[in-house]
């Protein structure tokens, strides 16, 4: 079982990835729709990886993501980033990807989503 810690303001976006992953098999997620409790939430969760909204109010993905980087627990978590702001032709066409940090668009394909988790767990396998 992969561990998955979705982290978005929109709760309802949060539930719907639990909802598709769990449903796949192979996947336990905790939901935060709280950006500032996303460490607290890890530290009693211990995902495997982080799925991280980049766009949230109180603290966006790129704070949050800095708070795991700079934490000896889960500064080699990789992270994936959800988000609005760029399309898949970018991400495809562009080096944006490391076996750290991924990001995919929204509205999410899960199919993509399933494979960027998985291909974690096998770095040489993301693009």
């Amino acid at each position: 079982m992969i561990r998955v810690l979705a982290i978005d303001d929109e709760e309802d976006v949060a539930e719907l990835i639990k909802i598709q992953l769990e449903s796949r098999g192979g996947f336990v997620v905790k939901t935060e729709s709280d950006a500032s409790q996303a460490l607290r939430t890890a530290r009693e969760f211990g995902p495997d990886v982080i799925l991280l909204d980049i766009m949230m109010p109180k603290m966006d993905g790129s704070e949050v993501a800095a708070d795991f980087m700079n934490d000896r627990e889960f500064k080699r978590t990789p992270l994936i980033f959800l988000t609005a702001l760029v399309t898949n032709q970018e991400v495809k066409n562009s080096s944006v990807s490391s076996a750290k940090r991924t990001y995919l668009p929204k509205p999410i394909n899960w199919t993509e989503l399933v494979d960027a988790i998985q291909a974690t767990k096998h770095p040489a396998t993301l693009v």
